[in-house]
């Protein structure tokens, strides 16, 4: 869309006056042309204690979700059994309006509580009537969003606000308790860039200039299918202290995750839900984007968790150059984010304490080369859609503890291999192979790793996984888009498609990693974050592989 695009303003104006019915954030923010500030200081405002207050407001209203649930009819049915979208653990099955789907009385019909105020703003990507949130929420929040930057005018109806950002409720299930949250420990606020459906393209305006820089990843089903399947199905066993943690206190035991590393984190929502799960953990945040990480300090903030718990580099996982950054926190609360030393990605997180989990949600889209520019960074996973995925695991193995964890969300692609039944199951073969040799390529007397120890673990994917035709279909938006889609995945070798987990355990006994077929299941996919079934099975296999 290019939101600072003079042409592009001009043309969603245009568009605007002929049809001044539309109430949809997608086409306003495209005709606004402050747009492109707002988009800038949102980001800039990431260290603001004021970020703590607004969440009073999302608490105040209700804003969690159960109760974004029951405004949208996620009720049991007739007979008591619950809706299957009750399981979600976030609403990311509300899907922003694309431009022109909303009308203004359609607006005025579901605005008439705080929550759908919310509701409509955050998530649904509507334009609401200023006088409508300063009755219902109150001027204090009209005030304190608009001092955010989270809120502001459109250029064809000042009356009408729209949200610079989504904002999701995330419910945690046995979170700590002394997690500290003003109002509720169980719900954690995750802000980051609109869906592609609202900003059309990746592109927003960057912190930095006024020129276009990478959206972050929005809230979707891969990201809170790794918070629903890893961080809140199956908390890992308590690991105890080693000696020089706690001073030779061998008696004390935390919960597992004490030290998090969260690799390509966006908004940060793997990490944060890590330390929202236990309040001794710390997370150390990577993301080539120096907007997402922008966004993790403001998700701190916004959920009232120390700054001294987190450590952020804007690193390339490809390149291996990063960058450390410093936050630093004034007498008022805010946090100041300073630019640090540069570095060796791999040589500096080495160097330190090793980590007990690291997370991972990568881009994995195998985006053909005609249309790379289609495609943001959060989504481009190279020529084979692998290529994060590959450093990802060459680096676990060098800097995760024994017993330490890699989890990972990803699409993983099976080559033609050999194939047991064509209507049910692929064997995946060739990707363990894969796997196993990025666990196994850490060199030679690399920091006394065992060279031949094998990984453990396990591969989870989907029962039917889409043929090449399918997956091209899905990511072509036109007959030319298909076409290139074909040529390149069969030029990469990639038949099959699935979305799933990868889990890998460092310093296993049995050194075995094995293919799980999760079985078709009514309530979706292992992604599908309403899906219960699919909860139970990643919870079997986590529960072997800590045991092991």
């Amino acid at each position: 869309m290019g939101h600072n695009n003079p042409v592009t303003q001009a043309k969603y104006r245009d568009l605007l006056e002929k049809y001044p019915d539309d109430a949809t954030a997608a086409s306003h923010l495209a005709a606004t042309v402050l747009t492109p500030y707002y988009q800038s200081e949102v980001a800039r405002r990431c260290g603001s204690v004021d970020l703590k207050r607004f969440r009073r407001f999302l608490v105040r209203a209700g804003y969690t979700t159960h109760q974004v649930g029951l405004v949208l009819g996620v009720l049991p049915y007739d007979d008591g059994t619950p809706h299957r979208l009750s399981f979600a653990m976030s609403p990311i099955y509300v899907t922003p309006a694309a431009a022109g789907t909303l009308s203004h009385d359609e607006v005025n019909s579901i605005t008439q509580t705080p929550i759908e105020c919310l509701i409509a703003l955050f998530l649904l990507g509507a334009t609401v009537p200023r006088t409508r949130l300063q009755d219902l929420l109150g001027p204090e929040f009209l005030d304190l969003a608009g001092s955010l930057f989270l809120l502001y005018s459109s250029d064809i109806d000042p009356d009408k606000l729209l949200a610079t950002v989504q904002i999701f409720p995330v419910q945690l299930r046995g979170a700590d308790p002394s997690h500290p949250s003003e109002e509720s420990s169980s719900t954690l606020y995750i802000m980051t860039d609109w869906h592609p459906r609202v900003l059309s393209q990746t592109k927003v305006a960057d912190i930095d200039s006024n020129t276009n820089d990478e959206a972050v990843m929005y809230v979707g089903p891969d990201s809170i299918g790794l918070v629903q399947q890893f961080w809140c199905n199956h908390p890992p066993p308590p690991m105890k202290l080693e000696k020089e943690d706690e001073g030779g206190d061998t008696d004390n035991y935390v919960p597992h995750g004490k030290r998090i590393l969260d690799f390509c984190t966006g908004s940060g929502i793997q990490a944060l839900v890590g330390l929202a799960m236990n309040g001794k953990s710390y997370a150390t945040c990577v993301d080539i984007s120096l907007r997402a990480l922008h966004f993790v300090v403001a998700n701190a903030q916004l959920n009232g968790m120390d700054p001294s718990r987190l450590q952020l580099i804007e690193g390339d996982l490809l390149s291996d150059n990063g960058q450390l950054w410093i936050l630093e926190k004034d007498v008022q609360g805010n946090v100041c984010v300073k630019r640090g030393k540069e570095m060796k990605l791999l040589g500096w997180l080495k160097s330190g304490d090793k980590f007990d989990v690291v997370s991972a949600n990568p881009p994995f889209l195998p985006v053909p080369p005609n249309l790379m520019v289609r495609h943001g960074k959060f989504s481009d996973g190279g020529a084979s859609g692998e290529e994060v995925l590959e450093s990802i695991v060459r680096i676990s193995r060098r800097i995760l503890r024994p017993t330490g964890i890699l989890a990972v969300v990803s699409e993983f692609f099976l080559a033609p291999t050999t194939v047991a039944d064509d209507s049910t199951s692929w064997t995946s073969d060739s990707l363990l192979d894969r796997i196993e040799k990025w666990w196994l390529d850490v060199g030679t007397n690399d920091d006394g790793i065992e060279a031949n120890a094998k990984p453990c673990g396990f591969l989870l994917t989907n029962e039917f996984p889409i043929d090449r035709e399918t997956y091209a279909t899905r990511r072509a938006d036109s007959r030319e888009e298909y076409d290139s889609w074909m040529e390149h995945l069969e030029n990469v070798n990639m038949s099959r498609a699935s979305p799933g987990f990868l889990f890998l355990k460092n310093g296993c006994v049995s050194g075995e990693l094995k293919h799980r077929v999760a079985p078709r299941s009514p309530f979706g996919s292992l992604w599908t974050p309403s899906n219960p079934d699919a909860t139970t099975f990643t919870s079997n296999a986590l529960s072997i592989l800590y045991k092991s």
